[in-house]
C-alpha cells in the first residue's frame, strides 16, 4: 500500500466533493477524495443539473436570488464548463435553453406576468408573456383540458 500526505480530504466524490477538490487542486492545495462507491453514482449521478438563473420569488415579489449573484453564477458555470472541456477534454453538455412556465389560475398569471415584467427590468435577460396560442405554439403537447 502507497501512503501518500494531502493537505485536504474530502469525504464524498459527489459534485460538492468533486468541485471542491478540483478547485483546491488548482489553487495547489494536494487533495483526496474518499468515496465510498463509484465518484458520482448516487445524487449527483442522478440528477438533472438544471440550473434556475432567474430564482424565485418571495411573497412581496423579489426575485430571489439577486441578479447580480444569478448573473455571476451564470457566467462561472459557462467558464467552467468550457475551461473542464479544454483541461479534461470532458464534455459537460452544459447549454443554456429558454424557459416555459405554465399559470393556470387566475393567481398564477398574475403572479406570472408580474414576474415576467421584472426580469425583463434585468440587465442581460429577456422575458416575455406568452398567450395560450403563442405558448402551444412552442409546446404543442400543451393541452386545452384543465
Amino acid at each position: 500500500m502507497t501512503s501518500s500526505v494531502s493537505d485536504v480530504v474530502i469525504v464524498g466524490g459527489g459534485i460538492v466533493g468533486i468541485a471542491t477538490a478540483y478547485f483546491l487542486a488548482k489553487s495547489g492545495v494536494k487533495c483526496t477524495v474518499i468515496e465510498r462507491d463509484a465518484v458520482g453514482s448516487h445524487a449527483s449521478g442522478f440528477a438533472y443539473g438544471g440550473l434556475s438563473p432567474t430564482g424565485d420569488s418571495d411573497a412581496s415579489g423579489n426575485l430571489l436570488p439577486d441578479a447580480q449573484v444569478s448573473n455571476e453564477g451564470m457566467r462561472l458555470h459557462r467558464e467552467f464548463a468550457t475551461s473542464l472541456q479544454a483541461e479534461t477534454g470532458i464534455n459537460t453538455e452544459f447549454r443554456e435553453r429558454p424557459t416555459l412556465s405554465l399559470a393556470f389560475t387566475e393567481q398564477e398569471v398574475q403572479a406570472a406576468k408580474s414576474h415576467v415584467s421584472k426580469l425583463g427590468q434585468i440587465e442581460g435577460w429577456t422575458a416575455r408573456w406568452l398567450d395560450a396560442a403563442d405558448a402551444k405554439a412552442i409546446e404543442p403537447r400543451i393541452s386545452d383540458a384543465t
